[in-house]
């Protein structure tokens, strides 16, 4: 599986945020071969809000794209070969 494009929940901000050296906290990253389609969105934010596995049911957070910093991050911090596909 090659990541090419990734979503990533990060918390939900309003006026009174500060960002730390223009930093965004990641919450979740997933990655994907292709571009995810609105149904992957979906389905991630529905698992995010509601699997207390993943961690982030108490948190207020909105799913944005990954910047391809992002996602050369994470390509540097997992083994892509280990990577189940659904």
């Amino acid at each position: 599986m090659q990541i090419n494009h990734g979503i990533v929940a990060i918390p939900k901000f309003d006026d009174k945020t500060v960002f730390d050296c223009g930093k965004i906290t990641v919450l979740h990253f997933v990655g994907y071969e292709v571009l995810p389609t609105i149904e992957d969105w979906v389905v991630l934010y529905d698992e995010l809000q509601n699997d207390p596995d993943l961690g982030l049911v108490e948190e207020d957070f909105i799913l944005v794209p990954a910047t391809q910093e992002m996602i050369d991050f994470y390509l540097d911090k997992i083994n892509v070969e280990d990577i189940e596909e659904e």
